[in-house]
């Protein structure tokens, strides 16, 4: 979002969310909380020029106790998780297996709101990183193949088509 290097910022891996009681986790591995939100970035550069902002999906950029909000950066509309306004239930079954498919959803609908107004959105999914979740459904393609592949091309495959509907 900054169009920095993050070895500049002092970010050389993901932002963690600091463990119970651990507020000095990140500090630990000489990195910071969160990104900084006066550092310039898109999504302000934006703003400022009349832009509507949104960002849907997976923030990463700071859920210690006292990140800024998304809003901070210059953002208009967001539903995040990693964040710490999340408003999405990771554990839920329906999130786990279909997190792409809301995800896009609430970006359909940001755009749809917007008219003819300008706007940026940036849409941040959760599919092919980290655990892999699919239904019985969506592997049915991939008969041919049998675990970790069948898995990996039903979640790719499942970004394709929300990507196509967005």
């Amino acid at each position: 979002m900054a169009g920095r290097f993050p070895a500049g910022l002092r970010i050389h891996g993901h932002l963690a969310t600091p463990p119970e009681g651990r507020v000095e986790f990140n500090a630990e591995r000489g990195m910071p909380n969160y990104l900084d939100p006066e550092i310039p970035c898109v999504t302000k550069l934006l703003k400022e020029a009349g832009y509507a902002t949104g960002f849907f999906g997976k923030w990463h950029l700071g859920k210690a106790p006292d990140a800024p909000s998304p809003g901070a950066y210059g953002i208009d509309v967001h539903r995040t998780f990693d964040s710490n306004e999340m408003s999405w239930d990771l554990n839920s079954p329906r999130f786990q297996t279909h997190s792409t498919d809301l995800i896009v959803d609430e970006t359909i609908k940001f755009i749809a709101q917007k008219g003819h107004r300008p706007f940026f959105v940036q849409v941040s999914l959760l599919d092919t990183h980290g655990r892999l979740s699919v239904t019985e459904e969506q592997t049915r393609p991939y008969t041919d193949l049998i675990g970790a592949p069948r898995i990996h091309y039903s979640a790719v495959t499942r970004v394709d088509q929300q990507v196509g509907r967005l």
